[in-house]
């Protein structure tokens, strides 16, 4: 830990920055006192979470923290990490070309302790000073609200040609959970209500379907193995996202099941894995992590029939009082969420040539996707366009699967 900024007011601020998993330690007492204070605390930026992560994440992830201190005191913090990554720029689903950055990622939420408009600022100075020091390529705000006040003191204060933009706003969904299955069908129209339960009926009248669920560390791996099976044929995990099944992952999958907070849910029909789903119970909410589906069940809304019955369990279990669903926008958040707020990633850059050079390319490329949306969108073929290149994501991984299976058995069978 050192301290890279001390404020001239009269407050006696003073900034201080964690860059290894040593300065932890300090602050682990106090930090858990700022989580427990916040207004909705989420699982990324508790110690015990933030930690098992970074672990999870192998030697060359290290911790990025702001911490703001008065007296000794610490008051407020900005949580990140550190990492070199390949930072993609894409074109809707094409990626263009993957630039090698360090990033120092903020985490969703990841501001605790005070939020006014003079310890946003002090704490965004901060930063940029580190970055303009060398010590990362860019600092990535991970969906910061667009109505908070470190949204609006980012926008105002950081100097145009380092700041960069997600090209979209997204949607940050969330719902309050109901007390029943029948107060969550009575809160829906009467025509949602007749089309979820239609399409619960028409899988159940059709095939044996069940939900299993995998919370403990005696059925984890399990568990684990069959989701990131049925993960892995999704267009998600084209794009890095959905579920893998690797001993970083599993570690850190463990040490959410010891504290009580891991729910991995998977339906099966007639006794084969058709949709997983898993998330973190955390303070009173889910925390929805991954939804996903084999295509060979598509027709039949597997998910939306695990989604219905996630929710019952979760209504039976109790102690739940929202279900986070994350940023994005998609048609299922839509149905269930009833809390819609505003959010964006923000990018800021060093003033240097080649990371401002980057901020440049990607933005114009942002722009070019951004009005190929608008287009599509006039057009009416959103939608339409959407599920053409995901099935194409589908198709490539169905056949990278045959190859790699075609391959294996060359390898094993001397008769080929």
């Amino acid at each position: 830990m050192r301290r890279i900024l001390q404020s001239g007011t009269s407050d006696g601020l003073k900034i201080t920055v964690i860059k290894n998993r040593q300065g932890l330690d300090h602050i682990v007492q106090a930090w858990e006192k700022l989580q427990n204070a916040a207004a909705s605390p989420v699982p990324a930026v508790d110690p015990y979470h933030y930690v098992s992560e970074l672990e999870s994440l192998g030697p060359n992830v290290d911790p990025y923290i702001l911490c703001m201190h008065r007296e000794g005191r610490l008051e407020g913090m900005l949580v990140g990490r550190r990492q070199l990554v390949r930072m993609p720029i894409r074109l809707g689903y094409l990626t263009i070309m993957k630039t090698p950055l360090r990033e120092i990622l903020v985490y969703y939420s990841g501001l605790l302790g005070q939020r006014s408009a003079d310890v946003c600022s002090l704490l965004l100075k901060s930063l940029r000073q580190c970055l303009n020091n060398g010590e990362a390529d860019v600092a990535v705000f991970d969906h910061v609200y667009c109505d908070s006040t470190m949204y609006s003191i980012i926008r105002s204060e950081t100097p145009l040609l380092s700041l960069g933009y997600s090209p979209r706003i997204d949607g940050y969904w969330k719902m309050e959970m109901p007390k029943s299955m029948n107060e969550f069908y009575g809160k829906k129209s009467s025509k949602i209500r007749r089309m979820l339960r239609k399409k619960i009926r028409k899988l159940e009248s059709s095939y044996q379907v069940f939900m299993k669920t995998y919370s403990d560390e005696e059925s984890l791996e399990q568990g684990v193995s069959i989701a990131a099976s049925v993960s892995s044929r999704t267009y998600q995990y084209s794009l890095g996202g959905g579920l893998s099944d690797n001993p970083q992952m599993l570690s850190y999958l463990m040490s959410m099941a010891r504290r009580g907070w891991l729910r991995v849910y998977i339906l099966y029909v007639n006794n084969e894995p058709a949709a997983f789903e898993w998330g973190i119970k955390y303070m009173g909410t889910f925390f929805l992590r991954a939804i996903g589906f084999d295509p060979k069940w598509r027709h039949w809304s597997v998910g939306t029939v695990l989604f219905l019955k996630v929710l019952e369990a979760l209504c039976e279990e109790g102690n739940v009082n929202h279900m986070d669903f994350g940023p994005g926008d998609a048609e299922y958040k839509k149905i269930y969420g009833d809390t819609r707020i505003d959010s964006r990633s923000l990018f800021i850059y060093p003033d240097r040539f080649y990371p401002r050079l980057i901020n440049a390319m990607r933005m114009a490329i942002d722009g070019v996707e951004m009005a190929a949306v608008f287009v599509v969108t006039k057009l009416g073929l959103e939608r339409k366009f959407k599920r053409v290149w995901r099935d194409r994501l589908r198709r490539k991984l169905a056949a990278a699967g045959e190859r790699t299976r075609d391959e294996t058995q060359n390898s094993i069978d001397p008769d080929l």
